[in-house]
């Protein structure tokens, strides 16, 4: 409730109420003054939560028809879909991450690295373990903490994730981590749900625009791509994305900006409606600050 609509509530109290309870018509007036301080009380809350970067947001989606890249060294043409955060929806006006808040051990480690290699590759074996590394929480999410790990194979290594950073003149500009996860799900429990998930956090100096910091995802010319909003029981808002790739395999993907992370959650299986009941019972363990 805004101020003028708290003002425009309490003109419409009885007086007699207030005489009553008080005795003098200087109650009303204390009422008054307690409800504009409530009110300024209320709007800086509003104002430092945003400020400190603390929100819970699902980003639209822009869909592209036709586009190039580069997969190995050859050029393909593609669909593809970006998530987009839209700044009109009140969100704060920056969500990188300064440099101050990284361990210093792990600048440390991406100045030194050796000069040919384009990115730092870092495995592990849990969230925890990167997130102790870089020194930021990603995310809480504690239905992911109840799953099978999967496992990635990155240069012959078997892992259950891996991250990597990028950098300009040795200047961290940004974090991606990735995991893998196996759902078994109640409908199949002989079977496992395919889950990948990545999370990409950006510094202060990262050359990205703050609407573009979601990856787009590429697919062979006329996939079926649709999307929608979910509201999770907690209150958090997805964009979930149904896309269909080359074989006729469906693939689910959910989108959020938890904080100063980008989230995507991908799903896929054989039987499409569990795809989908999986990633969202994945996004409804997300935990909102």
């Amino acid at each position: 409730m805004d101020k003028n609509t708290m003002l425009e509530a309490m003109a419409h109290i009885d007086p007699k109420l207030i005489e009553e309870a008080d005795g003098t018509v200087s109650a009303r007036n204390h009422l008054l003054k307690r409800g504009m301080l409530i009110v300024a009380c209320l709007g800086l809350l509003v104002t430092t939560a945003l400020a400190a970067g603390y929100f819970f947001a699902a980003p639209d989606v822009e869909y592209q028809e036709n586009q190039h890249h580069v997969v190995e060294g050859v050029d393909k043409v593609g669909d593809s879909f970006r998530p987009v955060l839209n700044k009109e929806d009140g969100l704060p006006t920056s969500t990188k991450v300064p440099l101050s808040v990284f361990n210093e051990d792990f600048l440390a480690d991406v100045a030194n690295k050796p000069a040919e290699d384009r990115v730092l590759y870092y495995n592990f074996n849990a969230w925890s373990d990167v997130e102790d590394y870089i020194g930021i929480k990603l995310f809480e999410n504690p239905v992911l903490d109840t799953v099978d790990r999967g496992y990635f194979t990155q240069n012959g290594v078997e892992t259950h994730g891996l991250m990597f950073c990028n950098e300009i003149e040795d200047i961290l500009t940004g974090v991606r981590a990735r995991a893998a996860y196996r759902v078994k799900p109640v409908e199949e429990p002989y079977n496992t749900v395919s889950v990948t998930m990545e999370v990409a956090v950006y510094t202060e100096h990262s050359p990205i625009e703050e609407s573009e910091m979601f990856s787009s995802f590429f697919f062979v010319n006329g996939a079926d791509i649709t999307d929608e909003l979910y509201l999770s029981p907690s209150g958090g808002e997805f964009r979930i994305v149904r896309a269909e790739v080359q074989g006729g395999m469906v693939r689910y993907f959910g989108y959020v900006c938890l904080d100063t992370s980008y989230i995507c959650v991908e799903t896929h299986f054989h039987n499409e409606a569990i795809a989908l009941s999986t990633l969202k019972e994945i996004l409804d363990g997300f935990v909102i600050a």
